[in-house]
């Protein structure tokens, strides 16, 4: 039996928010996903910081606690780089605030990006790497 080979995944923030806040089930998805080592994942400081400060809007009434406990229940999954490339002179996200997605996973040979967001959906023809949305991730990994 062949050794299970895992996408490396950039997910953009509101993936990961749907998928460890909300409840509905393309969200457990992917969180089964990363949990069972499906996907990887991939993970830079600014990406993480965005997702600690996205956990403390009020609107998500989440405790110090309880948001330490939904990173908890991704960042360990995760891999972590420091070190990334800036690539916005040959792909330039048109908003600026998606760059780090972009350059996550051109820096770290990602198989793909996970997002909802338009900005980056828009770049699928350019990008060198796969441009999912949650559901088409979803339904390419039979879940």
């Amino acid at each position: 039996m062949g050794k299970k080979v895992s996408l490396r995944l950039v997910c953009d923030t509101n993936v990961v928010i749907s998928a460890l806040v909300f409840n509905s089930a393309t969200a457990k998805k992917l969180r089964h996903a990363w949990e069972n080592q499906l996907i990887i994942p991939l993970v830079s400081h600014d990406l993480a910081a965005e997702l600690m400060r996205v956990l403390s809007y009020p609107k998500f009434k989440l405790t110090v606690a309880e948001q330490q406990s939904l990173l908890e229940d991704y960042l360990p999954y995760a891999e972590s780089y420091l070190k990334i490339k800036d690539h916005s002179k040959q792909f330039s996200c048109s908003d600026k605030n998606d760059q780090m997605f972009i350059d996550l996973a051109l820096s770290h040979q990602a198989d793909g990006i996970v997002t909802g967001d338009e900005d980056i959906l828009s770049m699928k023809e350019i990008l060198p790497i796969e441009i999912y949305t949650l559901n088409q991730l979803i339904k390419s990994l039979a879940l």
